[in-house]
């Protein structure tokens, strides 16, 4: 009876797992031994491996704590072995660290969440690299400034967001190229979702409310498509929908069929960061984190057909489990990744056999697309 109680315990726990991707919240698999479990077992029917070479320094936190989440990449165009990574640390602020991965300094902001970054946006007679954030301590969306040394400033005064949001949470930028405006999309864990115009003037920066969106659960990540205006958001126990980034548009939202919980194998609650590989006018390659089974799903931007998931295992640095937020790019950050980056928050960062404070992966897409099989 043993015997039969360890084969059908498995199969329990995934049941129960995929029970509770219907409801409105779940728990991470760090702070359950049975879903770290069915989370280790179900990141084993994921064949596709991609072994990671870099990272960068650990965030200043205990070993156990959640602390890293979220990531931003300022490229430095002349010279993108000299650009930045812009991690979050949600108990205290902002790492800057260099492309490398080595730490340059921190800010103490508060609990910022997530973060995103648009170059080259256009106020007036100043143009300007702009880097924002959600921030919890407050609720309000952090702005700030790339100073021409690289470094970070503040652009002004935290700005709240709307008492709706019940607690500004994920969040991303979205650059209209046409018009030269720069926006940001909050969501709260309410399911609220709000999208802010941000303005400069002489006395300073200011954001105002222009739409609002809305889904049913807890969304986290966000992402938007400047090419095409397209917003996509993670609804963490159901799927990634999409709509019009544009203010004007209407508040629709489209579903991913395939990026469904409840109907796609490999994608298991919770659906935490998204990231955008942009390839021509509007091609390229949607990434999603999934938190449920240590994994990546590839989407193909154009079509929205879902092309496969991938794993991180151990390279010359450990694998990476439990990510949160995910980010893309072209850039040759590092020497031998010519088609770029993709950088992940690592739940469960590893030092020979002890676990120590959380930091960030580096893997090459070349390497990812390799393994996937994709030519673009």
């Amino acid at each position: 009876m043993k015997f039969i109680y360890i084969c059908l315990l498995p199969l329990l726990l995934f049941s129960c797992l995929k029970k509770e991707q219907s409801t409105a919240s779940s728990t991470d698999p760090r702070n359950s031994k049975d879903k770290t479990a069915v989370a280790y077992r179900l990141q084993d029917e994921i064949s596709i491996q991609v072994p990671v070479d870099h990272q960068t320094d650990p965030v200043d936190a205990k070993s156990s704590q959640d602390s890293a989440d979220d990531i931003a990449i300022w490229v430095d165009d002349q010279n993108p072995e000299h650009s930045r990574i812009i991690g979050t640390h949600k108990k205290y602020g902002l790492y800057l660290f260099e492309a490398s991965g080595k730490k340059i300094t921190d800010y103490p902001f508060g609990k910022i969440n997530n973060v995103d970054v648009r170059q080259g946006v256009v106020f007036g007679q100043d143009t300007l690299d702009i880097v924002a954030g959600s921030n919890r301590t407050d609720n309000s969306i952090l702005w700030l400034q790339m100073r021409n040394d690289a470094l970070l400033k503040l652009t002004d005064h935290a700005q709240k967001v709307s008492p709706l949001i019940d607690d500004a949470y994920g969040f991303c930028l979205y650059h209209d190229l046409k018009n030269q405006k720069l926006y940001a999309f909050v969501n709260g864990k309410n399911g609220n979702i709000e999208q802010y115009l941000l303005n400069k003037n002489e006395s300073g920066f200011t954001h105002r409310l222009v739409r609002r969106l809305k889904v049913d659960s807890q969304p986290e990540g966000m992402v938007v498509d400047d090419r095409t205006h397209r917003l996509y958001i993670g609804e963490e126990n159901v799927g990634v929908w999409y709509a019009d980034a544009r203010a004007e548009a209407s508040d629709s939202l489209t579903m991913i069929a395939q990026s469904r919980v409840a109907e796609n194998q490999f994608i298991v609650a919770d659906i935490e960061g998204l990231a955008i590989y942009p390839q021509g006018s509007e091609g390229g390659l949607l990434f999603l984190s999934i938190q449920g089974n240590f994994s990546y799903a590839v989407f193909d931007l154009q079509t929205n057909k879902y092309i496969n998931s991938f794993k991180l295992t151990d390279g010359l640095v450990d694998g990476v489990e439990e990510t949160d937020g995910i980010e893309l790019t072209t850039a040759q950050l590092i020497p031998g990744m010519d088609r770029g980056v993709l950088i992940a928050q690592d739940g469960f960062n590893m030092e020979q056999d002890s676990m120590v404070a959380q930091n960030f992966k580096l893997v090459s897409v070349g390497k990812i697309l390799e393994a996937l099989s994709i030519s673009l």
